[in-house]
């Protein structure tokens, strides 16, 4: 069976996110996010700090080897509460510590994001 491109499904208000490192060793570690779907904020609710982390204007991608870069636009995205659960092999097997702490986190339906012409990155 092939594998799926996209590794998100969704039922209600529950999404789960599966990811598997497909290179460099270890291979096949997995990670597997659970996020519970929550109320809409209000746009009165919403701190800088929200549109700060939600609001890009810049969208990175790599092709042929190089790093790549375009301008994008689009209209404030429609935040929800959430909550997540999961279970994290990446961030171990790439040496990170477990996060510490309430984790900042909000979900989106997604909004039309105009991209313009990518660019190559000069390092």
């Amino acid at each position: 069976m092939p594998e799926e491109r996209f590794p998100v499904k969704g039922t209600g208000n529950r999404m789960i996110y599966e990811l598997r490192r497909r290179w460099r060793k270890p291979r096949g570690v997995r990670s597997q996010i659970s996020v519970e779907i929550g109320e809409p904020y209000r746009e009165k609710e919403l701190t800088e700090f929200d549109h700060y982390l939600t609001a890009r204007w810049i969208v990175y991608g790599s092709w042929g080897g190089s790093i790549l870069n375009a301008y994008a636009e689009h209209e404030p995205w429609p935040l929800h509460r959430a909550t997540a659960t999961f279970t994290d092999g990446l961030g171990a097997a790439a040496g990170l510590p477990a996060p510490e702490g309430s984790v900042v986190l909000h979900w989106s339906p997604g909004v039309d994001v105009l991209i313009g012409y990518p660019r190559r990155v000069r390092s």
